[in-house]
């Protein structure tokens, strides 16, 4: 079997749990960014990816098989608006390639939430090296921490959101495209579990600084939240309905 797992830091102690309890003849594990797991799941590449959440309802018979996701109750570090202007001066967003996620959730938290009428736009990773007048970026991933101090003003859209709804945030959940056997199910959320519950040994350089007040063990550990729990979904339905508002042609994850 195939399996799709985001390439960022936060998704280390799945890859770890995943190492421990499968062989490379069990399940061949591909790193990508998040929307080219969506891709490769949709494509029917892999049997099993770490999807982001906008992509579910495009994955012919998507089903979440886990109790375990990227998520976050609060700041979470590597989802970001970065500026040089308040928010009341920005005029234009360039939004991050990397997850429609991200993008749809600086969307809804631009116009819904912030109510401005604000242009959004294709970005590139280039463009933050030379910020254009009254322009914010939107930028995910281990990169958030490079480029953060860069800015006078950093927005973590996960913050914001949970500012507004008192809903933490889910960023991707683990998706199949098949009915699992039961085996298979319960390995994979063993091997997750295992992953989460022993970051401490299992991760190394873990004292490594991410940026001036971040390590990887206060990110994995503090902003983080590998729980797919009830509030969870709850923000789930919530920003698929507030993206539905904004993008009529918008899918949501399967029921």
């Amino acid at each position: 079997m195939k399996l799709s797992i985001v390439n960022y830091i936060n998704s280390l102690p799945f890859l770890k749990g995943l190492e421990k309890f499968f062989s490379s003849d069990e399940l061949k594990i591909e790193k990508d960014i998040p929307s080219v797991c969506a891709k490769k799941l949709i494509n029917n590449e892999v049997q099993v990816g770490l999807v982001p959440v906008a992509e579910i309802g495009n994955i012919p018979n998507a089903k979440i098989i886990s109790e375990y996701c990227i998520g976050s109750d609060g700041n979470v570090g590597s989802v970001l608006l970065l500026s040089n202007y308040d928010k009341y001066d920005i005029k234009k967003i360039y939004l991050d390639n990397e997850s429609r996620t991200s993008n749809m959730l600086a969307k809804i938290i631009a116009t819904k939430f912030w109510r401005k009428n604000v242009a959004f736009l294709n970005g590139e990773e280039e463009f933050l090296k030379e910020p254009e007048k009254n322009a914010a970026y939107v930028i995910i991933g281990d990169k958030a921490f490079k480029y953060k101090n860069q800015f006078k003003h950093v927005f973590d859209l996960s913050n914001e959101w949970k500012k507004e709804t008192n809903l933490p945030f889910v960023f991707a959940c683990w998706v199949s495209n098949l009915m699992l056997p039961y085996e298979m199910h319960s390995k994979l959320n063993r091997a997750f579990k295992y992953g989460i519950e022993n970051i401490d040994t299992e991760i190394e350089n873990l004292s490594e600084k991410l940026d001036d007040d971040t390590t990887v063990k206060t990110y994995l550990h503090e902003l983080i939240d590998y729980n797919f729990n009830e509030d969870k979904r709850k923000a789930l339905e919530q920003f698929n309905a507030l993206a539905k508002e904004l993008s009529p042609e918008w899918v949501g994850q399967p029921a």
